[in-house]
């Protein structure tokens, strides 16, 4: 099972230390997080110096920003890094194969980035054939996803845009009793445990989301020549 977090951090920068203690002593396998705040001066591996494959969208000023990091030993490539939106796209070669969607909507948003963010993932969600999760922060306490009533027009297109998806956090993520960093997914029956992690040391106004995937890694055949005239496949993972 791969344990999964997904973090509005308010800055990285400020909480590096407390940040790397936490995903390494935890042994999270893939990392969601918005609000980076990075800029293109900070190197990868000053995030996480060891282990994982670093996804980074920068907004390169203060605030918003969105990271992905998804650990060594599970393939992982990079499908789309927006240049209109706080988004990446990233798929995980687990069995069977997800795609991987993080994003930042900010507050008050103007409408011609509302519309963008509404075609995108308007089309991910009716062409992509993979399991599909689509986790961060929508900042959109306004709807209510048992009813998929919202009071704003851009909440309300969100409901219609994601009704044959399910949303699985029903718990408040920030501080104020919002529900504002949301999972949602087409293969609900792939996450379990989701819960608040303790993340007393990471500061920021929203609470840290742990959940597994009961997806397993891909593995590959590999042909191993042995001493004899027979050849064994080996099938493990890499």
């Amino acid at each position: 099972m791969e344990r999964t977090i997904l973090w509005n951090a308010r800055s990285l920068i400020n909480k590096l230390q407390q940040f790397q203690s936490f995903v390494y002593s935890k042994n999270v396998d893939i990392i969601c997080v918005t609000e980076s705040w990075l800029y293109d001066s900070i190197q990868d591996s000053e995030i996480l110096p060891v282990n994982y494959t670093v996804y980074r969208n920068d907004r390169g000023a203060r605030g918003g920003g969105v990271l992905v990091a998804v650990k060594n030993s599970i393939p992982s490539t990079l499908i789309h890094k927006s240049v209109s939106l706080e988004l990446l796209t990233v798929e995980i070669s687990l069995t069977p194969k997800v795609q991987l969607v993080c994003l930042y909507v900010p507050p008050n948003c103007p409408t011609d980035y509302q519309q963008i963010f509404l075609h995108y993932t308007s089309n991910l969600r009716t062409t992509s054939e993979s399991s599909t999760f689509i986790l961060g922060d929508f900042n959109a306490p306004d709807i209510n996803w048992n009813t998929l009533h919202a009071s704003s027009s851009f909440s309300h297109e969100l409901c219609n845009t994601f009704q044959d998806y399910s949303q699985l956090i029903d718990f408040p993520t920030h501080i104020k009793g919002n529900t504002l960093d949301i999972i949602l997914t087409n293969v609900p029956q792939r996450t379990i445990n989701i819960c608040v992690s303790d993340s007393s040391l990471l500061k920021s106004d929203h609470y840290i989301i742990l959940f597994l995937w009961t997806f397993c890694h891909t593995s590959m055949s590999i042909v191993v020549r042995l001493p004899t005239k027979t050849r064994h496949a080996i099938k493990g993972p890499l």
